[in-house]
């Protein structure tokens, strides 16, 4: 086993290492306390490709990636990063490149917009078993902010966004919108046309994850499919499951629970609006009301259409408390 602590470094990118057109392989390797100026805490790929195999980066920062900044070939697997803080991306940051999070364990990691991953214009993967605990974002995206995607067709037509499967997400909160994903649009450069970010979260648990404007457990301004998935005890004063929001706003959200989450302004559920399209089929909606607000949706110029759901709503004045978090292995 090898550990590199204190590297700090004064070049702009890559903390303990920098990859430009090479190839990187670190197994079983620890990164403690990391610093860059720049890009990359831990580890900044600029291009060529990089594979961590039960590795751990702890505690690292830079202004773009706290522990990770990657454009090219990212591959990780049983890899945690824990309490690494960051402008965008207190875990990582993947813009234009690909990436790949297999049994990966995101914990306590922070930034301005996406505590565990911050996304643009790249592909990224969160798969099998991985998780997405107690991270938090001064802004959107307490766990991810995805920016924008190159395709702007469908989530299931899409090659670039990001893609959530198998996961559990617990106790994640933002400032503003989005306490576990955040799916946001930008303007193109030198074009003027808007890039829809894209994402797709599907057999994934979503607990007590906090937003202070919109969104509990989503905020979406782009293309979002929630598929297979369990929500629980999510909350914000807009929208305690989700926010949509913006005419580039397209949510779909299919054979998926969700229970107690609650919203002390409007939409215990969702809150609909400046003409974002919700479509819910087979949704299971369990919530309960509070003497302050008791609706369960708020549609504002926007369009919501349902099909096969399922209402059970308990009038219940007492907040049903979250499950404790899931264990976290050791990479």
């Amino acid at each position: 086993d090898s550990v590199v602590e204190y590297a700090t470094t004064f070049r702009l990118t890559g903390g303990a290492f920098g990859v430009e057109e090479s190839e990187l392989t670190l197994t079983r390797t620890r990164v403690l306390s990391c610093t860059a100026a720049s890009e990359g805490g831990a580890l900044a790929l600029e291009s060529g490709r990089v594979f961590m195999n039960s590795c751990m980066i702890s505690s690292c920062s830079a202004a773009q990636g706290g522990a990770v900044s990657s454009a090219g070939v990212l591959s990780c697997t049983n890899t945690a990063f824990t309490d690494c803080i960051a402008i965008d991306g207190g875990g990582a940051r993947v813009s234009i490149g690909r990436a790949t999070f297999d049994k990966c364990v995101f914990k306590k990691c922070s930034a301005q917009q996406g505590g565990a991953l911050w996304l643009a214009q790249g592909v990224a993967r969160i798969f099998g078993d991985s998780k997405i605990t107690s991270c938090t974002a001064i802004s959107t995206g307490g766990g991810v902010h995805v920016e924008g995607s190159r395709t702007q067709l469908s989530v299931q037509s899409s090659t670039d966004g990001l893609f959530v499967s198998d996961t559990d997400v617990y106790g994640c909160s933002s400032g503003l919108d989005g306490g576990f994903l955040f799916v946001g649009i930008q303007d193109a450069e030198n074009t003027g046309e808007t890039v829809i970010g894209v994402a797709a979260v599907g057999r994934t648990n979503v607990t007590n994850c906090r937003a202070t404007r919109g969104g509990g457990a989503f905020a979406a301004k782009g293309l979002l499919n929630v598929s297979l998935c369990v929500v629980h005890a999510c909350e914000a004063p807009r929208g305690g499951a989700l926010l949509a929001d913006g005419q580039f706003s397209n949510t779909t959200i299919f054979d998926t629970t969700f229970t107690a989450c609650f919203a002390s302004i409007g939409g215990h559920f969702g809150w609909v609006t400046g003409g974002a399209s919700v479509e819910l089929l087979d949704v299971r909606i369990e919530l309960y009301f509070s003497r302050v607000n008791t609706t369960l949706f708020t549609i504002l110029n926007s369009t919501f259409t349902t099909g096969l759901l399922s209402l059970s709503v308990t009038a219940c004045l007492d907040k049903i408390e979250p499950s404790s978090p899931p264990s976290l292995p050791s990479p």
